[in-house]
């Protein structure tokens, strides 16, 4: 992965954007605290903004946060690129214009995600006292990309009506939940149809036995997107099944600590053993910390505080839209199915011994209790 400064070919159309827009741009394997990076004044969109493009990302998504000051609106606009915020600070109100010229108000506080219809005419609102922090999640990189024409991506009058016809209850908080059928009748997670989650901290979950220990998950669907994302949550002392899928994929964490090792598919899945040490990134994380595993790369959550771990995630990879570069990276199977049955999920038993090894002893040093199966209790199959 290289940055964009070393990068000698020709600027893609995105970078030309960032470029001109006068903000930061983030890059790296990970942000410490999103909350923490410096802003600058952003013309365009109003408030103060900054772009993230971490190296996992690709270019196949794009982020950036934006501050509203108190009593200020971001400026109306609309894009051929699918969009999602979850607020970091504040409350406030959105404000989308219908395929009719209508517009439609919802509004939102700390915690809360929501997606904004594809191509509609919006701004974000601070009607409060205090700042808001917004983080945006986009596919803008690969549109502008792809069209390389500002006025198409920024201009056009095309209205997705499939998307968003402009019905009253459009940005109402449903009960559209599926709970996936698991092993031995327990749900394995729950895909949640909604345009708005107003807390993903208390957003609903289930229990998901694949990736191994007490990891639980909720899946979400908002504006008919194919950028999606899902929330997940286990106990300190555990970690879950490396495994690998298509890039553009951003984490933050939510609550407790830890680190996700981050390694290409050619180190091997024993990278240490491989005498591939210095292929493996270490990405430290707790509460406001973003990460961002590259395509097809092997990655592993590692819960080191005594409490237990939230983390949300932005991605492709909806139930409801096949998307062919994220399935190509994720084994035949996906990314929840073993490798021995041609997913891309490596098994306790497959992995790298320094792996379990190295997590005891970040345990020790955060006065944590180790809750991993045993090592004879292990999936013990034989190595392939």
């Amino acid at each position: 992965m290289v940055s964009r400064s070393e990068w000698q070919g020709a600027k893609s159309a995105y970078d030309i954007y960032m470029d001109e827009q006068g903000i930061p741009v983030v890059e790296g394997w990970s942000v410490r605290d999103v909350r923490s990076i410096g802003l600058k004044p952003w013309r365009r969109l109003g408030g103060n903004g900054a772009f993230i493009q971490l190296y996992g990302q690709e270019y196949i998504t794009g982020m950036y946060v934006v501050e509203i000051p108190p009593g200020s609106a971001l400026n109306i606009e609309q894009h051929m690129y699918e969009e999602q915020y979850y607020i970091l600070e504040g409350n406030g109100t959105t404000e989308v214009w219908t395929p009719d010229g209508k517009p439609q108000r919802f509004g939102w506080g700390r915690d809360a995600l929501f997606a904004i219809p594809l191509n509609a005419p919006h701004r974000l609102i601070n009607n409060s006292v205090e700042p808001v922090l917004a983080l945006a999640s986009t596919n803008a990189p690969i549109m502008m990309d792809h069209f390389h024409n500002p006025s198409f991506i920024f201009d056009c009058d095309f209205k997705f009506t499939d998307r968003y016809s402009g019905a009253p209850d459009h940005f109402g908080v449903n009960e559209n939940f599926e709970m996936k059928p698991g092993q031995n009748g327990r749900a394995a997670g729950v895909n949640w149809e909604t345009n708005i989650i107003p807390s993903i901290r208390t957003a609903p979950m289930g229990f998901d036995e694949y990736k191994g220990g007490d990891f639980h998950i909720g899946r979400f669907q908002m504006s008919d997107n194919v950028l999606v994302g899902h929330y997940m949550q286990w106990s300190g002392g555990q970690y879950m099944k490396a495994h690998a899928h298509g890039g553009g994929a951003v984490l933050m964490g939510l609550e407790g600590k830890g680190y996700t090792l981050i390694w290409p598919q050619q180190a091997g899945i024993r990278p240490y053993e491989n005498g591939n040490d210095d292929q493996v990134v270490r990405a430290d994380w707790t509460d406001g910390t973003l990460f961002s595993p590259g395509s097809g790369w092997y990655h592993q959550h590692c819960a080191t505080s005594p409490e237990d771990i939230r983390i949300v995630a932005f991605r492709y990879g909806t139930p409801k839209y096949g998307v062919g570069f994220h399935r190509a990276a994720s084994g035949a199977a996906g990314p929840r199915v073993s490798i021995r049955l041609g997913g891309s999920l490596v098994d306790f038993d497959m992995e790298d011994p320094k792996i379990r090894a190295d997590f005891k002893l970040e345990l020790a040093k955060n006065g944590a209790t180790y809750k991993m199966p045993a090592d004879d209790q292990l999936d013990n199959m034989p190595i392939i």
